[in-house]
């Protein structure tokens, strides 16, 4: 079969252009061996940006999805041109040679040059549902409706699919982004969208916001999240995001709000936090907030945050060596007390010692 990758648009390996970058692009799918062809301008930057900021036009929604989620799959040709109407000419040819919108070797849906070319447009519908397409400056001025307007996507066995919004029904679909969240691959250094499921059995992958601090920049004044270090290592420049404030309930209204320090007045406000203890739910595997009330119930399902150590036996969760001891002696007739928290797993093998970090990402 044909690599498509090595089909030349007759344009430039380098950008000789400093302020902009309008480039053609074939990218090939290592999993599918399907390709997909395009052209894009860059206004601002000499560098393209495919799979970086630009994830192709193509309507193609699971296509889209992988590009974001696993561009390390995908390989990619640029060239560059001198300009837009330049680069749009050269994908034309290339599109009319390889009839990409009939070839079964490529994703796209379409071939470049004809009435229906979708290159630098946007595909709107009329209020009959007739679709068509117009400018990007002419759908930039707010006349035309986008052809997804009123639609949602929802997970299939076959993928995602798209179905207009009064369509959906909770007890038969099921929303694109149920039982996923956005989480940081450690190993890429990427972002990418996956099921809850991988993400608490997984140690790969952690939270988005892992190890980052939304701080206040006392030098430009704005709300920012920073890195941990730096926040650490700024001299003073980074400070808590609610330095100087204070977060209160208004006991007139039951409001919560942010008011200064010096306005704290207990008469007319009570502390957000009062009634309120914050810990680690053994079953939600993080920090939460919880009223007094429900820790006091339920306190075998939270810890405290200083708790470093949880021990598990019998498919059971135990906050300290008391509690473990406690369940022990009812259930074995022994006691672990005189065994150190880390020997006790060795000393006894039906128990099982776990850091709180293995059990938030996921230990089981």
């Amino acid at each position: 079969m044909l690599d498509y990758l090595q089909e030349s648009y007759n344009g430039s390996q380098t950008n000789m252009l400093l302020n902009s970058a309008y480039y053609c692009y074939t990218l090939k799918d290592t999993k599918t061996g399907k390709f997909y062809s395009g052209s894009r301008g860059v206004e601002g930057s000499n560098k393209h940006d495919l799979l970086v900021k630009y994830f192709t036009s193509s309507t193609v929604v699971d296509f889209k999805e992988n590009l974001k989620k696993f561009p390390e799959r995908y390989e990619y040709r640029i060239e560059y041109f001198k300009s837009r109407s330049d680069a749009f000419s050269a994908e034309k040819v290339f599109h009319q040679t390889h009839q990409v919108g009939q070839n079964p070797s490529f994703i796209n849906s379409l071939t470049s040059g004809g009435t229906n070319c979708g290159a630098g447009s946007v595909l709107c519908k009329d209020d009959k549902g007739n679709t068509y397409r117009v400018t990007v400056e002419a759908f930039a001025t707010g006349k035309h409706l986008h052809v997804s307007k009123g639609m949602m996507n929802i997970r299939t066995g076959n993928g995602i699919k798209k179905i207009y919004v009064n369509e959906f029904d909770p007890a038969t679909h099921t929303t694109e982004f149920k039982d996923h969240v956005l989480a940081l691959d450690t190993a890429t250094g990427k972002t990418c969208k996956i099921p809850k499921t991988t993400f608490n059995s997984d140690l790969r992958y952690v939270g988005i916001t892992k190890g980052k601090v939304v701080a206040y920049d006392t030098v430009t004044n704005n709300r920012v999240t920073v890195s941990q270090d730096e926040f650490n290592n700024s001299n003073g420049r980074y400070v808590g995001n609610t330095f100087g404030l204070v977060s209160v309930i208004d006991k007139a209204t039951g409001e919560k709000k942010l008011i200064e320090k010096e306005n704290y007045n207990k008469v007319l406000y009570k502390h957000h936090n009062t009634g309120n203890v914050v810990v680690y739910s053994l079953v939600e595997r993080k920090i939460v907030k919880i009223s007094k009330d429900e820790y006091q119930v339920n306190s075998c399902n939270y810890a405290n945050l200083t708790t470093k150590v949880f021990y598990k036996v019998d498919g059971r969760f135990f906050k300290s060596k008391n509690l473990l001891n406690d369940y022990y002696r009812a259930s074995r007739g022994k006691s672990i007390l005189h065994v150190d928290q880390f020997g006790i797993s060795k000393k006894f093998n039906d128990i099982e010692t776990l850091t709180r970090e293995e059990h938030e990402n996921g230990k089981n």
